[in-house]
């Protein structure tokens, strides 16, 4: 689980910039219909577009990912240590004390 957070977390990371470079995109014609289909999507004059929502999102999306990872990285530590405890006690369980070898 934690190689697919840490894949899903990398193809994010790959979006972001891609998403942002939608946020920059011009107009396909210099006609009324094109300029304002361009602005709802892109943003301007100081309002978000949707594209500019949509990073966001995906910003949010990888936040999420990074903070799991962590927390199942810290989960993990905490169970590969009890377990090097357990092994280190069995095998000190197992070794010869004095007097009965």
């Amino acid at each position: 689980m934690l190689n697919l957070a840490k894949g899903i977390r990398a193809d994010l990371g790959n979006m972001i910039p891609e998403a942002e470079q939608l946020t920059r995109m011009k107009p396909p014609a210099e006609e009324p219909a094109s300029k304002t289909f361009n602005t709802l999507a892109t943003g301007a004059e100081g309002k978000i577009g949707a594209f500019g929502y949509g990073v966001g999102h995906i910003q949010r999306e990888y936040a999420y990912v990074d903070t799991l990872i962590g927390r199942l990285e810290d989960a993990l530590h905490i169970v590969r240590s009890g377990e090097q405890n357990a092994a280190s006690s069995v095998k000190n369980a197992a070794a010869p004390h004095d007097g009965w070898a």
